[in-house]
């Protein structure tokens, strides 16, 4: 028989709270925070947090990624600038032709405003908040 107090899991050597997996109810896969957001209660780092200290890290979270989204837009002016506005339209990446390196890029900072739009909503709901979570995170 396993011993399972002794026993470390791989959730247990996740080093980013927010991609922990647990088993929840009525999931039928392993889930995250940012899938429940009541999981903020079983995490280390987020034990005893107020309301306020969720909703204060939502708001920065959400402010971050506007900033995101504010760098990925300049970069696809600077592409639309100087290699063009034709061509396949790219999901993240906006045009197929342009070069490796600024579609990495682009990618890289869509990956990124996703992850943190995610994590702000996550904290949002940890804060008891349900609607109007554009409005109020400005």
């Amino acid at each position: 028989m396993r011993d399972t107090a002794t026993t470390k899991t791989a959730r247990d050597n996740e080093p980013d709270p927010y991609a922990r997996r647990f088993p929840y109810p009525k999931w039928n896969r392993f889930v995250t925070v940012l899938d429940e957001p009541a999981l903020f209660r079983r995490l280390p780092e987020f034990m005893g947090w107020t309301k306020n200290q969720h909703l204060e890290l939502a708001k920065q979270y959400r402010h971050d990624a506007r900033e995101i989204d504010s760098w990925w837009q300049s970069l696809v002016c600077f592409g639309i600038s100087r290699y063009g506005n034709q061509g396949a339209l790219i999901s993240g990446v906006y045009r197929d032709h342009w070069p490796e390196q600024l579609k990495d890029a682009l990618r890289g900072l869509a990956q990124m405003g996703t992850r943190y739009r995610a994590i702000s909503y996550a904290h949002w709901e940890a804060a008891g908040k349900r609607q109007s979570w554009n409005k109020h995170c400005q």
